[in-house]
């Protein structure tokens, strides 16, 4: 909590908004059920598809939203399933709702995890007390293609993670620890000659956390052009003589940030490296 407030509190004191400055979401309704939906078929080990992934996210609301009104007309308000239907509810409407007034990254199963368990319990919290109510030979008659069915989930996850393995055997770890990225020009130069930075001028790159991983230098990312005054304070940083560098990397180039040829029009940059696949520059 003491965190919270203190983050609220520098918000409030740089930008004057509690959450600081966001840019406004270009996504609509169906995009974002959309998106919401993708990481349901992911979880369920299914091709994504925009109309699948609609329908996917209306049948969780659906799930959930049922549970909450059953349980609430059996007056079951203190029950574990009410209050998991509803924590479920709610957090499924607090990210289609935020998501529609401001724009983040896409959902991924890192932001919908919260909504995994309870998924699971609302579709699962049931069988018990049904199983218990059927006969013994019923009991094998739906035990049989449930447990088919699982076993057919665990073969696709199995050829999942073999393939990914597989690949990560012969290139490394996706991301910074794959070969393509630790081989690059880019980084390799970064690397051999991360003691001529001087680590007393600030680096901007348009992928600080690369910069980061590979030299541990702190980088400050590129303004996103969302927000001109930040982007035109960056341009003018040559006004008040402060060095700095810029690390700029090609094969991360983000369209939400201002390009390279733009950079070099508005400042005053010296090239001190130009290699295939970035280039390294310092103020003159």
């Amino acid at each position: 909590m003491t965190l919270l407030l203190a983050n609220i509190l520098r918000n409030l004191w740089t930008t004057g908004l509690a959450t600081g400055i966001r840019p406004k979401s270009d996504a609509g309704l169906l995009k974002i059920m959309e998106y919401f939906g993708g990481v349901l078929c992911d979880w369920l080990l299914i091709n994504r598809s925009s109309a699948l992934s609609v329908v996917l996210t209306l049948i969780v609301l659906l799930v959930f939203a049922t549970n909450v009104i059953f349980n609430r007309a059996k007056k079951n308000g203190a029950a574990i399933e009410y209050v998991i239907a509803l924590t479920g509810l709610i957090y499924c409407g607090f990210m289609l709702f935020t998501y529609s007034i401001t724009r983040y990254e896409q959902f991924t199963s890192r932001l919908l995890s919260p909504v995994y368990i309870p998924l699971l319990w609302m579709l699962s919290y049931w069988i018990p007390g049904f199983l218990s109510q059927t006969s013994y030979r019923m009991k094998w008659l739906i035990g049989i293609p449930v447990f088919l069915l699982a076993a057919w989930f665990l073969n696709i996850q199995l050829a999942s993670d073999w393939e990914f393995y597989d690949g990560v055997k012969d290139a490394g770890i996706p991301g910074y620890r794959e070969d393509p990225f630790t081989q690059s020009d880019i980084v390799q130069y970064l690397e051999t000659n991360k003691a001529a930075l001087d680590p007393g001028i600030p680096i901007y790159s348009n992928a600080g956390d690369a910069v980061y991983f590979t030299t541990g230098l702190p980088a400050r990312q590129l303004p996103f052009l969302d927000f001109p005054d930040k982007v035109n304070s960056y341009y003018s940083g040559n006004n008040h003589q402060q060095p700095e560098y810029l690390v700029w990397f090609q094969n991360e180039e983000n369209l939400q940030m201002p390009a390279l040829d733009t950079i070099l029009k508005h400042k005053n940059l010296l090239l001190v490296q130009q290699l295939a696949d970035g280039s390294v520059y310092r103020t003159r």
